[in-house]
């Protein structure tokens, strides 16, 4: 039908736009990493994640840190990584409460944090895991195309996972307002 044609087509161009602005993508990223802490190297201990790490904290808990750090160790080389591999990612994957008083696995991070390779791989996987889900998901349906819109996307489902975007934000969101759901 034409409306189904017009709705694609509306689609595609959202899609094209997205992909023309890496500038987007970049600003949302540097906006939600000055909540998380700022750096490649963050790192801290304190809260249920057990071990959170990197950019945009990844967690020990979540099993996000174990995914980030398989995506780096799949290019890098040398001692320190194979210090990471050999003495840590077993413990990693387990998901040991005792990591978070390890302080030879805070150097360890703090010290790869500086490894490009590191932070190719905290933006790819947030991009992979967050980012380009939550376009797909939550904006792309709705037609959210601003950099704030988009940048606040990214932001909730980095805090809330993709699906606790949706469940505890857009849905009720749009229901309080009466609008259908992606609307």
């Amino acid at each position: 039908s034409t409306a189904f044609h017009d709705q694609v087509g509306k689609l595609l161009e959202l899609l094209r736009t997205f992909d023309e602005a890496p500038s987007t993508r970049l600003a949302a990223f540097s906006i939600t990493a000055a909540f998380e802490g700022g750096g490649y190297d963050t790192y801290q201990t304190y809260d249920s994640g057990i071990v959170s790490y990197g950019r945009f904290q990844c967690t020990l808990a979540s099993g996000g840190l174990e995914k980030l750090l398989e995506q780096y160790l799949t290019r890098a080389t040398g001692s320190s990584a194979d210090q990471l591999r050999l003495n840590y990612m077993p413990r990693i994957r387990s998901r040991d409460p005792e990591l978070r008083a390890d302080a030879g696995l805070r150097t360890l991070l703090q010290r790869l944090a500086r490894d490009p390779l590191m932070q190719e791989a905290q933006n790819a996987y947030v991009t992979q895991a967050y980012w380009n889900a939550a376009f797909r998901q939550s904006a792309l349906p709705r037609g959210m195309r601003t950099p704030l819109g988009l940048a606040m996307i990214f932001d909730m489902a980095i805090h809330h996972g993709n699906w606790g975007l949706e469940r505890d934000y857009l849905r009720p969101a749009e229901q309080t307002l009466g609008a259908s759901i992606r609307s």
